[in-house]
C-alpha cells in the first residue's frame, strides 16, 4: 500500500511515532534540506534539541519559523516601517538561512525548499531535492 499526502510529514519521528508501522513505500514530501548534505541545518537541529530537547512538531517548522524571524529582523533592520523598501529588499536578493536559500518572487511569495521522503529502516532517506 502506498500512501501518498501532501501534509504528510515523513521523520522518523513520525515513524517512531507509529511503533514502527509506518510502511517504507510512504512517501511524503519535506520542506527541508537534508540535514547530511547542510552543515547549517545540522548546527541549528544540534542546538535546538540541546536546549528544548526533542521536537514536538518536526524539525522543518522550527528550522523555517528560525529563518522566518530571521529575514523579517534583517528587513526591519534595513528598511524600518517602510514596507515598499522591504518588498523590494526580500524580492531583490536569496536569502540563506538553516533550512537552505530562499528566493521570493515579485509577490512576495517564497519559493519553496523541498524532498521527496521515505523511511528506510527507520531513517530518512531522501530521494529528491530541490
Amino acid at each position: 500500500m502506498q500512501i501518498y499526502s501532501d501534509a504528510l510529514v515523513v521523520t522518523k519521528a513520525t515513524y517512531d511515532k507509529t511503533n514502527g508501522l509506518l510502511p517504507s513505500t510512504a512517501l511524503g514530501a519535506t520542506g527541508h534540506v537534508n540535514p547530511d548534505k547542510s552543515p547549517e541545518l545540522r548546527t541549528f537541529l544540534f542546538t535546538y534539541q540541546t536546549r528544548f530537547g526533542n521536537f514536538s512538531v518536526d524539525s522543518f517548522f522550527a528550522s523555517e519559523g528560525y529563518d522566518g524571524v530571521k529575514i523579517v529582523a534583517e528587513l526591519l533592520k534595513r528598511c524600518g516601517e517602510d514596507t515598499d523598501c522591504a518588498r523590494q529588499t526580500i524580492i531583490s536578493q536569496p536569502w540563506n538561512g538553516v533550512s537552505g536559500t530562499f528566493h521570493f518572487n515579485d509577490k512576495g511569495d517564497a519559493d519553496p525548499i523541498m524532498g521527496i521522503v521515505r523511511i528506510e529502516n527507520g531513517k530518512q532517506v531522501y530521494e529528491y531535492e530541490s
